[in-house]
């Protein structure tokens, strides 16, 4: 399954945690997913108490259709727009 991965952020200037934004796909299986990568495992799970936790190091979403991720698109190029100005 072919990934790209970009940047690495710190949620704020004292954080120790980067965090990386990833994009992964596959053509056999129609798969499209973006999600949130650390290198650091977290919970989910508000219970300390709880003995068997589940523990992850990335959140993923996974696009159902192509309407949604075309959507997704369109949203990105209107934020980049916003935010950087458009393309000349």
């Amino acid at each position: 399954m072919p990934k790209e991965v970009f940047g690495k952020q710190k949620l704020s200037s004292d954080a120790r945690d980067e965090y990386r934004a990833v994009l992964k796909w596959g053509r056999e299986d129609h798969t499209a997913q973006i999600g949130i990568e650390t290198d650091n495992w977290f919970s989910f799970n508000s219970d300390l108490s709880e003995p068997e936790i589940p523990e992850y190091n990335s959140l993923w979403f996974q696009f159902e259709t192509r309407q949604d991720f075309n959507r997704m698109i369109k949203t990105l190029r209107r934020m980049r727009d916003d935010v950087f100005g458009r393309d000349e």
